[in-house]
């Protein structure tokens, strides 16, 4: 009998010690991953509005690194498009074509 009440608060504590900890992870793993993504959507945004010079350090799961750099591989593109864009016109302002 007495063993019987042990293996049940045993059982007891380790099931809602499970419960607990998958609690826990179901609300911390979505968190590291939208909070990044989040992150990176407002950076490719503001970036699409021609606020080129954004910051990105987005730190995470091997993805959302991947991502991160794939956008700031966009920015780095956007950027010297925008400068060759802006010399073109100065060269053609100076040759009077403009």
């Amino acid at each position: 009998q007495e063993h019987k009440s042990t293996t049940s608060m045993i059982f007891i504590v380790v099931a809602t010690t499970s419960v607990i900890v998958a609690l826990i992870m179901a609300f911390q793993v979505p968190a590291s991953i939208v909070r990044p993504l989040k992150q990176l959507t407002d950076i490719a945004n503001r970036i699409s509005k021609g606020e080129v010079d954004q910051h990105i350090s987005i730190s995470g799961s091997h993805e959302i690194v991947t991502l991160a750099k794939s956008i700031e591989r966009l920015q780095v593109a956007t950027l010297g498009l925008l400068r060759r864009l802006q010399s073109s016109r100065n060269t053609d302002k100076k040759n009077g074509t403009g």
